[in-house]
Order: C-alpha cells, then sequence, then structure tokens
C-alpha cells in the first residue's frame, strides 16, 4: 500500500508567550499545501526607495521584468537584490552580467563516474560568461538570503560574490543544496529527491549541506511574521541609510 503521509493528524506542543498548550492539526497533500505558501505567489518586481536606493525582488522575475528593472535603477547608488526564493529561468544570466561581466569561475561541479562509484570526474568550470547582454551596475549591491534560496538561485549568489566583491549579504544561511536534482522511487511510491552533483566554489569549499553565509545575520522573529514586517528588508534599507549619513 502507499505510505499514508496525508490526511493524519500531529499532536504538537505551542509556545505562545511563555504558555505552552496543545494543538492538533491535520496533514494535507504538499500541493495543497503550496497554494497557503506567500513566497510561490511572489512573482518578481521592483520599485525605487528613494533616490539612492533601488530594490529588486528577483524571486521568479522573468527576463524582460529583470531588464526593466535594470533600465530603471541602473543609475542608483545602492541596490537591494531581493534573492529570498527561486529562479531557474534565463534571466539569471542577464542578471549575472549585470553584476559584472567576469571570465572568473564562481563554481565548480564533479559528476560522478558511474562505472566506478565513489569516483569523479574532473570537474567543470563554471562562469556564465555572456559579453553584450546589458550594461555592468556601478553602485553598491546589497543581497537578502535566507533558507528559500536554493539550486539554482545559489548559483546565481555565489557568481555574484565572485563577481562583486564589495556586495554586503544579509539575512540568513542559504539551503545549501545546489546541483543536479536527482530521483529515486522506493517500494511503495516514496520519491527521493538528492543532488547528484558535487558542486563547490572554485577554491574547493563546499556549498551544499552548508550554504552561501551571510555578512549580516538577521532574520524575521515570531512578532514580525504576525505583523507583517521585513525585519530583513528594513535593517538592509537602514544600513544603507547609516551609510549615506557618513
Amino acid at each position: 500500500h502507499k505510505f499514508n503521509y496525508y490526511d493524519s493528524i500531529v499532536v504538537a506542543d505551542i509556545n505562545s508567550n511563555g504558555i505552552i498548550h496543545q494543538e492538533s492539526f491535520k496533514t494535507i497533500k504538499l500541493d495543497d499545501f503550496r497554494k497557503y505558501v506567500p513566497w510561490k505567489e511572489n512573482i518578481g518586481g521592483h520599485k525605487s526607495i528613494d533616490e539612492h536606493i533601488g530594490y529588486i525582488n528577483y524571486n521568479n522575475m522573468s527576463y524582460s521584468n529583470l531588464g526593466k528593472a535594470i533600465r530603471n535603477l541602473k543609475n542608483k547608488k545602492y541596490l537591494i537584490l531581493d534573492c529570498r526564493g527561486y529562479n531557474s529561468s534565463i534571466a539569471n544570466l542577464r542578471l549575472i552580467h549585470f553584476m559584472g561581466n567576469s571570465k572568473i569561475h564562481f563554481a565548480k561541479s564533479y559528476k560522478p563516474n558511474l562505472e566506478y562509484p565513489g569516483v569523479f570526474h574532473n570537474p567543470i568550470l563554471i562562469n556564465a560568461n555572456i559579453p553584450n547582454v546589458t550594461s555592468t551596475y556601478k553602485g553598491i549591491v546589497i543581497v537578502l538570503i535566507d533558507g528559500q534560496a536554493i539550486s539554482a538561485m545559489e548559483s546565481v549568489l555565489m557568481a555574484i560574490e565572485i563577481r562583486r566583491e564589495d556586495a554586503v549579504f544579509i539575512g540568513s544561511p542559504t539551503q545549501g543544496a545546489d546541483g543536479e536534482q536527482s530521483l529515486v522511487i522506493l517500494p511503495g511510491s516514496i520519491k527521493i529527491y538528492f543532488s547528484g552533483n558535487n558542486y563547490q566554489y572554485p577554491n574547493g569549499i563546499q556549498l551544499q549541506r552548508i550554504g552561501i553565509q551571510p555578512d549580516i545575520y538577521i532574520e524575521k522573529t515570531i512578532n514580525s511574521l504576525k505583523t507583517n514586517e521585513d525585519t530583513v528588508l528594513d535593517y538592509a534599507i537602514k544600513y544603507i541609510d547609516n551609510l549615506l549619513s557618513k
């Protein structure tokens, strides 16, 4: 029989302002859960925060919308790039170029040798160097990250780290799950996905299971979630305002 992973009851202890009580929850299918996850509906956009600061929400942003954002914000002194999410579109190449067209490799990937388990082929060096796509941003980049940044988005972030050494990463560590996705189906039609390639920085530093680490650690709090405040973005704006006041 198939593993009953939904339509069950889970009992949890809830700590609400120091008062502990029990609640029962009915589990649901993952597809049903996704409609309640706010970032799934958060399709990228951009705005001018003030005369000095531009903001790009890069989550699921399309190639054409990124082009509009670049045209409108390229002259801002500071650019907040919100990468707290996922993007696997062709827009990634355009954004990497916007951050700096460099021939320096930002990652390397090892593919396993299936004939000799435990042995890997020589690494593939990755730089995504594409000329004449868009102009390079001249200002200072502030990047927002958290555990929702995963896979292809982490590749983009690695490229930004290499091409923009002055970029400041604010938030919490990314998922640490970059690499080609492989699927194994277990008895009971249980699907398990894992990273099929070893994905590293050019100097051999591990990304998988570690993630990209922020320069300034900030995360949302329970109170900020209750009030729908974005403490990470708010901190980034205050951080820039402090730089402007010096």
